[in-house]
């Protein structure tokens, strides 16, 4: 009896194996590594059912949709009109320009708080976002 537990345990193992191997290409864009204020190129290659540039940072950073007013713990007290979009160092607009950029032309999106927007922009809003997209890409 012995015996045959060792020999099924042993034809077990290699059939495991197989059913465990994945696809080395496909990216899990969860195990990417990723700061809090950048979305990388690897993050964006990796979420492929993605649109737009908005869809992207939903899914990826939905907080940098998001701006607490100031003085305020009160969730239902965030406001996103706020926060300003750059595309490849030009002010675009507000935050539903990231609805106009395709995805796929996305390299890499970045959020400034307000301290850096006012020191890199000169602008007193609630942030910015700034898209990096490929050249010859539409903003």
């Amino acid at each position: 009896m012995k015996r045959l537990l060792v020999s099924l345990s042993l034809l077990a193992v290699p059939a495991g194996a197989l059913f465990a191997q994945t696809d080395k290409n496909v990216a899990d864009v969860n195990k990417l590594p990723h700061r809090s204020d950048l979305i990388s190129f690897e993050e964006i290659q990796a979420t492929t059912d993605a649109h737009d540039a908005y869809e992207l940072v939903r899914r990826l950073r939905p907080n940098f949709l998001n701006v607490r007013s100031q003085g305020s713990y009160n969730p239902n007290r965030v406001k996103t009109t706020d926060i300003l979009v750059y595309v490849n160092g030009a002010e675009r607009g507000p935050l539903e320009t990231l609805r106009t950029i395709p995805a796929h032309a996305v390299l890499e999106i970045r959020k400034l708080s307000q301290a850096d927007a006012v020191t890199q922009f000169g602008k007193d809003q609630n942030g910015v976002i700034m898209v990096r997209v490929a050249t010859g890409s539409p903003p």
